[in-house]
């Protein structure tokens, strides 16, 4: 059987899924929280915010991550 290759840099949807894969207690709804609160930095393209894998396990083993100049926390969009 062959093992799944997994992204360096996904969606929540597929971190989520490879957390489920790997026995990392970490659920779809923990993750997007983390995500929505700015608890380690991630990447929107478009509408998608895409998360580093290695920045997320640093993230989970830590409990902090040292913030980059350039980390911003998700910020809801407003449209008027």
């Amino acid at each position: 059987m062959t093992e799944k290759t997994w992204p360096l840099i996904a969606n929540i949807s597929a971190t989520a899924e490879r957390c489920e894969a790997e026995n990392i207690g970490v659920t779809y709804s923990t993750l997007r929280n983390w995500v929505k609160t700015g608890a380690f930095p991630t990447v929107l393209v478009g509408k998608s915010r895409l998360i580093n894998w290695n920045t997320f396990m640093d993230f989970l083993n830590k409990g902090s991550i040292p913030d980059p100049p350039s980390a911003l926390p998700y910020r809801k969009r407003r449209y008027y």
